[in-house]
């Protein structure tokens, strides 16, 4: 749950989670199962298989500090770009 809500702050999207484990092997089958006919449309298919049990909303106030922390980040990796590029030749 932590991490939804992470990827949902920092995206600023919701984070849909489903009953399936295997999703991408759900999405192939979805897709395997639209190519030959079974269902008409994307949306059809999603309706009838994708069943969702969370879905965690974004927080703004949390996402503004995310990007924040990740603006520290960078800052850092640019400032130790020297430093670790003089260790390199060590």
């Amino acid at each position: 749950p932590l991490w939804c809500q992470i990827f949902a702050d920092t995206f600023d999207l919701p984070v849909v989670t489903t009953k399936t484990a295997e999703t991408g092997a759900l999405g192939t089958a979805i897709g395997a199962a639209i190519g030959t006919g079974y269902y008409a449309s994307l949306d059809e298919a999603i309706a009838y298989t994708v069943h969702s049990v969370n879905v965690y909303q974004p927080d703004p106030d949390k996402g503004q500090q995310l990007a924040r922390a990740y603006e520290d980040y960078m800052a850092l990796v640019q400032a130790l770009m020297p430093v670790w590029a003089r260790m390199d030749r060590s």
